[in-house]
């Protein structure tokens, strides 16, 4: 999963895609891996990011991340603005 921070941190978000994708593959229950996969998502097809980002808030919301979920659903309304 750092792998992927990095490489989206790096703007090279095709490559934190696969990398995250092996990291999703690996801890299928990882929030924090969808929503960083949505962050790299949002360079290349906004409605992808949004469904990694609702992922992400459902499995915070599972696992009670409060403050992961507080994050999430602001990305998720700066989304709805957008529209």
């Amino acid at each position: 999963m750092l792998r992927g921070m990095i490489k989206n941190n790096l703007d090279r978000p095709e490559e934190a895609i696969s990398d995250l994708n092996e990291a999703i593959r690996l801890q299928p229950n990882s929030a924090d891996a969808y929503m960083i996969r949505g962050m790299a998502k949002a360079a290349l097809d906004k409605e992808e990011a949004k469904v990694d980002y609702q992922m992400a808030l459902k499995l915070a919301e599972q696992q009670g991340n409060e403050d992961l979920k507080a994050n999430i659903e602001q990305i998720l309304q700066r989304f709805k603005d957008q529209e």
